[in-house]
């Protein structure tokens, strides 16, 4: 598939890495910075960076998009978390005859319509928008289906998610105080708390963690926890400090649809968009074959002329010469000759059909009597035949005699007639020889 490229603001700049799938699996360059210029024509996918995120997992009442997004906005606003606008993305987990298990994600709408003017007056062709935390989390979800804690730990916060079966069950953001620093900041009361919650309200116990981010160094070792530590060169292929220093980037590419946070209406714009240019590519070819046939029968039509004059001349030269050789009265004479030899030649045969009879009448029909009449230009023919033996083999017969001379006559009427004691079956037919 075509490379893309995910990029989340860093600085004046972006942070990203190109990703490709071949033969099934996941190949990602090295991270670089990229100017906004830089992405001009390229498929992007764009990360937010907010650490003011709502996350939930909620049952909702069945129904269309809109009713499931009227449903989700009513729980965040009665969560009060948000305390103005927000944007809502909804992933469907799972389906029942009346409900719906979903993930809810929501934030504030300022970063993403930052990211969509940023590369829209870049001309990128961006593809989504998804959370850096759900992306983490995601990733951590695609290395393991078992729970795995992810600590994602920069200078300025500390993101803890649980990925499970492949997807997000728990997010949540710590800040941490510029003036205690990372060595204040309880790192390690914080991780058991999510384990004893996760405990608590899932029923399940959390065994793997995957230390991540610029100062994963400072994740402490907790005794119950094991580091997971999975085949990358089996799965993905990743430089693996890099995949480690900034998941987030990795794990964009195997969030689902769902979490997308582009509006529907850029989604709407984006689908018709590649419409277009699908269309486009097709309309392209379809104007090279145009081309391609006026090309050939042009060149077939100039020959065809070239032909045509040269006949016309060889016509008018025999033409002249017969009026030399010739007298207008012979020359009429022949005309008419013409004509009804023409005219002769349009007719039917009668001769002709009774040889065709002859040839075609299925094996055990016999001709009883035939008549023959003549009316204008046309013979018309009765034909009475019979057949002796059982009824299915009469029927059969017949069925097939009359597909045959179809083709040749035009059926004015038939009869069929079937003696059981006899065990003899008579068929008459009127046509008209075509």
């Amino acid at each position: 598939m075509p490379s893309l490229l995910v990029v989340k603001p860093y600085e004046d700049r972006f942070l990203g890495v190109k990703a490709s799938r071949k033969r099934g699996r996941w190949e990602f360059s090295a991270v670089k910075e990229w100017k906004a210029s830089e992405l001009k024509g390229r498929s992007v996918v764009a990360l937010e960076t907010t650490p003011r995120v709502y996350f939930s997992r909620e049952t909702l009442n069945k129904g269309p998009k809109e009713v499931l997004h009227l449903q989700a906005e009513d729980k965040i606003r009665d969560s009060g978390y948000f305390t103005g606008a927000f944007q809502t993305a909804i992933c469907k987990l799972s389906e029942g005859p009346v409900t719906v298990e979903a993930g809810i994600l929501a934030l504030e709408p300022q970063g993403v319509n930052h990211l969509i003017e940023t590369l829209g007056r870049a001309q990128a062709r961006l593809k989504a928008i998804h959370h850096q935390a759900v992306a983490m989390a995601f990733l951590a979800g695609f290395l393991s289906k078992e729970p795995v804690l992810v600590v994602w730990i920069s200078p300025e916060g500390l993101w803890m998610t649980v990925s499970e079966a492949g997807g997000l069950t728990y997010l949540r953001f710590q800040e941490v105080d510029e003036f205690l620093g990372l060595e204040g900041h309880p790192i390690e009361e914080s991780i058991l708390a999510v384990l004893d919650y996760y405990e608590r309200f899932f029923g399940k116990t959390i065994r793997k963690i995957l230390p991540c981010g610029p100062k994963r160094e400072a994740v402490p070792r907790v005794e119950t926890l094991e580091p997971l530590s999975p085949d990358l060169n089996r799965l993905i292929k990743a430089p693996e400090e890099e995949l480690l220093t900034y998941p987030e980037l990795f794990g964009a590419v195997f969030v689902p649809e769902g979490y997308n946070l582009l509006p529907e209406t850029h989604k709407f714009f984006l689908k018709n968009l590649e419409w277009v240019r699908w269309s486009g590519g097709i309309l392209f070819i379809l104007a090279l074959l145009n081309y391609g046939l006026w090309a050939y029968f042009y060149q077939k039509n100039h020959t065809l002329e070239a032909e045509i004059f040269r006949t016309r001349k060889t016509l008018e030269n025999k033409l002249s010469i017969l009026n030399k050789d010739y007298s207008p009265s012979q020359v009429k004479n022949l005309k008419e000759y013409l004509s009804l030899k023409e005219s002769f030649e349009k007719q039917p045969r009668l001769d002709e059909f009774l040889w065709w009879l002859g040839n075609n009448l299925p094996q055990g029909i016999k001709v009883r009597s035939l008549e023959t009449s003549k009316k204008g230009l046309n013979y018309e023919l009765g034909l009475k035949l019979f057949f002796e033996g059982d009824l299915a083999s009469a029927r059969r017969g017949f069925l097939t005699f009359f597909d045959k001379i179809k083709t040749r006559a035009e059926i004015l009427d038939t009869r069929f007639n079937y003696d059981e004691m006899a065990q003899r079956a008579d068929f008459e037919l009127k046509v008209r020889l075509k």
